[in-house]
């Protein structure tokens, strides 16, 4: 946000920046936990959704999912998201998948989908960064 109040567009920005930015918004670190920062088709912030990650149970994760995208539905003007996925890779993946899936319908850009765990990001959009120490 500005001075004057009025929010500046979220700057591209690489993945440590991005998960360096989440405890500000939520007021903690999150854990075995999916967020969601929705954005508008000019960066504007539109929200942030935090949901914790189900237990292995597929009809858990599709659950999440699904309801995960109705929240981001409701939000006015969210044309883009950053999905970032807080745990290991069996907590983290399926719902990950299944999310990007159901997204890939909706027209909403996914900018970024990351998995971090004990200090080290994965992109799930860019091989490239997999692995990096935050």
């Amino acid at each position: 946000m500005s001075l004057d109040g009025s929010f500046q567009p979220l700057a591209p920005v690489d993945p440590a920046e991005l998960l360096g930015l989440v405890p500000f918004l939520l007021g903690h670190q999150p854990r075995r936990a999916l967020v969601i920062l929705a954005l508008s088709g000019q960066e504007q912030p539109q929200g942030v959704i935090q949901q914790a990650l189900p237990t292995s149970e597929t009809a858990d994760t599709v659950a999440l999912a699904q309801h995960t995208l109705q929240v981001l539905r409701s939000l006015p003007g969210a044309q883009q998201v950053v999905v970032i996925g807080y745990g290991d890779d069996q907590q983290v993946s399926p719902t990950m998948e299944v999310l990007r899936f159901l997204l890939d319908d909706t027209g909403i850009l996914i900018r970024e989908a990351l998995r971090f765990e004990n200090d080290r990001y994965w992109s799930y959009l860019c091989h490239e960064i997999s692995g990096s120490s935050f």
